[in-house]
């Protein structure tokens, strides 16, 4: 989440709190729900709660400002899980946010995860800190099998930063309130916790491809939010402010690909196929989670004892310098996808980077010296 979001969504708390407290049917346009969507605030939890099947997922922010590490979510997806299994809801899988922010493969891996397990309603469950204060948050909306997660106006029953317990309390009470029927009477007692998901069905190739150096290689870029009708004007600025942010972001990205000897095209993420018939061989794809998830979802062959990953970061002249980086640090790795066997190049070296940026100039860099 960029800081303008937080500092905006910082100033609309008071307000929300005072909505999502009351847990009144009105309107509430803008939502975070892993993405902004509009959605309607439901005095109701989904009626098949209880008798079809959920995903959980959890976001958790770090005590300290800047603490890049991954929080230990799988605590908190136990706890959640011991809690809805007396309420009959049935979650069978728990995923962390920022896995399924982790890029736009990686979402589209998740949402197909989901469809397959015949995923129903969608459980967001939120830690973060006020102060030193420890509160919670849980959403709940139906699952529209698509990347986006939820419909525009999806009706959302949710309680906003509370403690734990009163949150797990009043749905609880909810679903009694609703006598909703239970046919969930088998759930696991453990969680079943959906991380380090395999993404790629093609082979892992650690190097570059030569072909692409008479091909057009399309760079994948962010796409810029919706300005969904209906919504306030002071919501609609929040968008504008985003998008402002992402055009920046897409003019840097421009900027570093001036690195790259051959030729390339910005293009907004679209699967193989559709690439392929546009006319790319070849897609330019960043990914964003761990070292040790990236490394599983790109099927690196990886050891278990590892505790860092030494990253090559190419000097400007010539050679390089490596970079030590705890293997549960969140990282930016950028790879090249080609989109008829659907091959995934990582590079020769693991060039990781702390900033989205570094990442992928280290991979342009180490590129085009390989090539070259």
């Amino acid at each position: 989440m960029s800081i303008t979001s937080k500092i905006i969504k910082a100033n609309l708390l008071p307000l929300l709190l005072l909505v999502f407290g009351n847990l009144s049917a009105q309107n509430i346009s803008l939502m975070d729900f892993c993405g902004w969507r509009p959605v309607a605030i439901s005095e109701q939890v989904p009626n098949d709660l209880t008798s079809s099947r959920s995903a959980v997922i959890i976001s958790m922010e770090a005590k300290e400002v800047g603490d890049k590490t991954r929080p230990q979510w799988e605590k908190l997806a136990k706890k959640i899980h011991a809690d809805l299994r007396k309420m009959y809801v049935d979650p069978v899988c728990y995923v962390f946010e920022d896995d399924l922010k982790a890029g736009p493969e990686i979402r589209k891996a998740f949402v197909l995860e989901f469809q397959q397990r015949g995923i129903k309603n969608l459980i967001l469950l939120e830690r973060k800190f006020v102060g030193l204060d420890e509160t919670h948050s849980i959403k709940i909306a139906r699952f529209n099998g698509q990347s986006d997660l939820t419909a525009e106006n999806e009706k959302v029953w949710a309680q906003i930063e509370s403690p734990y317990d009163l949150i797990t309390l009043r749905l609880g009470r909810q679903i009694i309130r609703q006598n909703i029927e239970r046919t969930n009477f088998l759930i696991p007692e453990d969680p079943n916790i959906l991380k380090d998901l395999p993404v790629f069905t093609g082979v892992h190739l650690g190097s570059y491809p030569g072909l692409i150096r008479r091909a057009n290689l399309a760079v994948v870029v962010p796409e810029k939010h919706k300005i969904f009708a209906g919504i306030s004007a002071s919501e609609q600025e929040i968008l504008r402010q985003e998008n402002l942010l992402i055009d920046k972001k897409v003019q840097e990205i421009e900027s570093l690909m001036s690195l790259y000897p051959y030729k390339y095209q910005m293009v907004s993420y679209s699967d193989d196929e559709t690439l392929y018939k546009q006319g790319f061989q070849f897609a330019l794809l960043p990914i964003h989670s761990t070292g040790h998830t990236i490394k599983n979802m790109l099927n690196y062959k990886i050891s278990g004892t590892e505790t860092d990953y030494i990253s090559m970061v190419p000097k400007d002249s010539a050679g390089v310098s490596l970079k030590t980086i705890p293997v549960n640090q969140m990282v930016h790795k950028y790879y090249i996808k080609q989109t008829i066997a659907h091959d995934v190049y990582v590079g020769k070296e693991w060039d990781s980077d702390f900033t989205w940026e570094s990442a992928l100039r280290n991979f342009i860099v180490n590129l085009s010296r390989a090539l070259n």
